[in-house]
C-alpha cells in the first residue's frame, strides 16, 4: 500500500486541545499523537512538535522512539500502542483495525524515523523561531553571521545602548524620565532606572500600530491644553478650596458631632491642595476613592467608613478634581513625551548596535518575524525549512 493510499484509507486525526497539569500524561498524549501521524504515513519532516524546554522536547522524542521499539518486540505492546495512537474522530469506530500498527509496522516506522531523525522537527519554540530566522535571514534584514545572545552579553548591549541614549537626550527630557520612571524619586541614578525599564518600553513601542493616530497622547474627555490655568491661578483656587473645606459641613457621628474620621480625611485633602500636589491628592484618602478602579467617581458616590460625604463636601471634591484634570493632563503629556523620546532613541541606539555586532535577542527575532510576510507564504516556508 502506498503512502498516499494509506493516508486516504485511514481517518484523519481530529483537531484537539489538551489542557492538563504537570504529571498528568501530556508527554504520553503527545507521543501517541506523533506516532499516530507517522502511522498515517506523514513524513517526519512534515510534523512539528514544539515545547518550551530542551528537556521536554527530548522526553517527547525519547518516548516516541521507546514506544515504537517496545511495540516492535512485543505484540501486546503493539496492540496497546495502536489503541493509544488511533484517535478515532467522533462517530467513528473507537478501536483501530487489526492491521493498524502491527509489530512489523512499528519496526518499519522506527527505522524510518531514525533515518530521518535529522529532519524531525521536535524541539523548543525558541529553536523553531531561530531556525526560521536563519533560513530567511536575508528577508528579515539580518546581517551575515548574526547570532543569538542572552545573559551578560545582552546586559552589556543594553547598557551600551542606554549610554548612547543619555548622551543624545536633552537634560529636560532626562529630568522628566527620572521623575516618571523613579516615581518622583530623583535620588536614583538615571542609568539604573532605565536599565530596568527600557526593554518593556521597547516592547510597548513595537506593539503600537504605526497607523494609530497620536498613540502616545492620553485621551482626556473634555480636557484641552488651553483649559490649563496659570500656576498663580491654580495656587489661588487651591487655597480657596482648602479654606472652604476647613469650614464645610461634614458627616456626623452617632452623637451628632462632626465625625472625626471625616475631619482627618478632609484635613489630608486640604494639605495636598495647599501644596498643589495632585499626585498626593489622588494617591490616598478621598481623592484615591474617586478614581478607584480607573473610573472617575463623583464625590457624592464615594464612601468613607460606609458613609457618603455631605452635598457641600461632595461638590468641593468634584471642584478639586475639575481643577486637577488640566494640570494632570499637561504633566502626563510631558512624561509621555519623554517616554516616547526615550523609546525612539533607545530603539535607534539598540538597532545600530545590533547591526554593528550581529547580536540579537530572541525577542528581536520574533518581532522581525511578526512584521514580515513570511507566514503568508506557508508553502515556501515549509519547503525552505
Amino acid at each position: 500500500m502506498s503512502a498516499s493510499d494509506r493516508q486516504d484509507e485511514l481517518p484523519p486525526l481530529p483537531t484537539e486541545m489538551v489542557l492538563a497539569s504537570a504529571g498528568s500524561g501530556k508527554t504520553y498524549r503527545l507521543s501517541s499523537r506523533l506516532i499516530g501521524l507517522l502511522a498515517r504515513r506523514h513524513p517526519p519532516e512534515s510534523i512539528l512538535a514544539s515545547t518550551f524546554t530542551r528537556k521536554a522536547a527530548a522526553e517527547i522524542l525519547d518516548r516516541v522512539l521507546l514506544r515504537l521499539a517496545e511495540a516492535s518486540l512485543d505484540a501486546k505492546k503493539a496492540a496497546e500502542l495502536a489503541k493509544a495512537a488511533w484517535f478515532a474522530p467522533d462517530g467513528e469506530e473507537p478501536d483501530p483495525p487489526p492491521e493498524f500498527l502491527t509489530g512489523e509496522e512499528c519496526c518499519a516506522l522506527l527505522g524510518g524515523l531514525l533515518r530521518s531523525l535529522h529532519r524531525a522537527n521536535i524541539g523548543t519554540l525558541d529553536g523553531f523561531f531561530a531556525q526560521i530566522a536563519k533560513t530567511f535571514a536575508e528577508e528579515l534584514g539580518l546581517p551575515p553571521g548574526w547570532r543569538m545572545v542572552e545573559g551578560p552579553e545582552e546586559d552589556l548591549m543594553r547598557s551600551e545602548a542606554i549610554g548612547a541614549v543619555l548622551a543624545e537626550g536633552g537634560q529636560a527630557v532626562m529630568r522628566e524620565l527620572v521623575s516618571v520612571l523613579g516615581k518622583g524619586d530623583g535620588a536614583k541614578g538615571v542609568h539604573s532606572l532605565l536599565t530596568r525599564q527600557v526593554d518593556d518600553l521597547l516592547e510597548l513601542k513595537r506593539a503600537i500600530d504605526p497607523a494609530a493616530d497620536r498613540p502616545w497622547s492620553p485621551d482626556f474627555t473634555d480636557v484641552e491644553p488651553d483649559d490649563r490655568l496659570s500656576d498663580e491661578e491654580v495656587q489661588s483656587r487651591c487655597a480657596a478650596l482648602a479654606d472652604e473645606l476647613a469650614t464645610c459641613e461634614l458627616p456626623l457621628n452617632k452623637t451628632g458631632r462632626r465625625d472625626g474620621r471625616w475631619i482627618n480625611a478632609v484635613a489630608s485633602v486640604r494639605e495636598t491642595l495647599e501644596a498643589g500636589d495632585w499626585d498626593a491628592f489622588f494617591g490616598s484618602g478621598l481623592g484615591k476613592k474617586m478614581i478607584a478602579g480607573g473610573i472617575l467617581t463623583p464625590g457624592s458616590e464615594i464612601e468613607h467608613y460606609s458613609t457618603n460625604p455631605t452635598p457641600e463636601l461632595a461638590a468641593l471634591l468634584d471642584e478639586a478634581v475639575e481643577l486637577a484634570r488640566p494640570q494632570m493632563h499637561a504633566k502626563l503629556l510631558r512624561q509621555i513625551g519623554a517616554l516616547q523620546k526615550l523609546a525612539d532613541l533607545y530603539e535607534l541606539a539598540f538597532t545600530a548596535l545590533q547591526t554593528r555586532t550581529g547580536a540579537y535577542r530572541f525577542g528581536d527575532i520574533t518581532h522581525r518575524l511578526a512584521e514580515s510576510t513570511l507566514i503568508e507564504g506557508a508553502e515556501e516556508l515549509y519547503f525552505r525549512l
